[in-house]
């Protein structure tokens, strides 16, 4: 058996993203509920998806503006808030936002999830991946 793929957890768990989520939702709490956010607070709410962080602690109604506001915020400043882990990014030859990117993009596919904030392959996504593989690969 050749190995062809392998998924893996870039940011939070290679890379230290925490400064990064911290400062990106404390722009989404100041910029929707007009208030500061401490750092002692977001750390206590780490561990659950940016998304049910925001929409379980945000006051504001525009939930779906704030996640969407975290994730350019959190782009953003990736490069900025986020130390280089050369060796790595040289062995995958891609840099660190080009994997957050791919590691997003199959979350959004709903192939991948987070559990306490790593990322985890959906089991049911193998059983149909395949099927829906063949089809697209024949067209």
């Amino acid at each position: 058996m050749t190995i062809q793929a392998v998924l893996f957890d870039f940011d939070g768990t290679l890379a230290n993203t925490l400064p990064l989520c911290i400062y990106s939702l404390q722009e989404v709490f100041l910029k929707f509920d007009q208030r500061e956010l401490a750092v002692k607070e977001a750390k206590e709410w780490l561990g659950n998806s940016e998304k049910k962080i925001i929409e379980e602690h945000l006051i504001s109604n525009q939930k779906l503006e704030a996640i969407e506001y975290y994730y350019k915020v959190y782009k953003n400043n990736h490069s900025r808030l986020v130390d280089n882990n050369k060796e790595i990014t040289e062995r995958l030859a891609l840099g660190k936002t080009t994997a957050h990117h791919h590691l997003k993009i199959l979350k959004t596919a709903k192939l991948v999830d987070t559990e306490t904030s790593k990322y985890k392959l959906k089991q049911q996504a193998l059983h149909w991946m395949n099927e829906e593989m063949g089809i697209y690969l024949s067209q």
